[in-house]
């Protein structure tokens, strides 16, 4: 394997679509959630951090933000052991989960790129074979 291939073996890689929003075209990318959080744990265990025998639970924090021209939306992965009343911090990670190339973005280009993929991918990690995450809302 070449050099510069051992650098991405482990990237969770972005996958990416376009709309077209009349004849403009909107190119965006987004990652598989529940890649993201089995290589944030995974990157965990490689760094020596011996947090899955501690661990009882893995946040998922998200973020977006839009300006220059792009929306971005990244995901913290905040590990930690303990119980739901008292948690204790055990390590985290961050990453790229999203990235909409757009001078305005609004509803319309939000609905017709990121939100119907990240939705399907929040449900499938909540279906109760798999329960990698419960959803907590503020």
């Amino acid at each position: 394997m070449p050099r510069v291939s051992l650098l991405r073996r482990d990237a969770v890689l972005p996958i990416a679509g376009h709309w077209m929003n009349g004849e403009n075209r909107i190119d965006y990318w987004h990652k598989d959630l529940q890649s993201v959080v089995s290589q944030g744990a995974t990157d965990q265990l490689a760094c020596g951090t011996n947090i899955i025998q501690d661990l009882s639970s893995i946040h998922l924090i998200y973020a977006g933000d839009h300006g220059q021209g792009a929306f971005r939306s990244a995901m913290k992965l905040l590990f930690t052991k303990g119980d739901a009343v008292e948690s204790e911090y055990v390590s985290e990670c961050i990453a790229n989960i999203g990235h909409i190339d757009c001078g305005k973005d609004n509803h319309q280009v939000l609905q017709n790129t990121y939100i119907p993929i990240h939705d399907k991918m929040m449900a499938a990690m909540q279906r109760p074979q798999d329960r990698l995450c419960t959803p907590i809302r503020g």
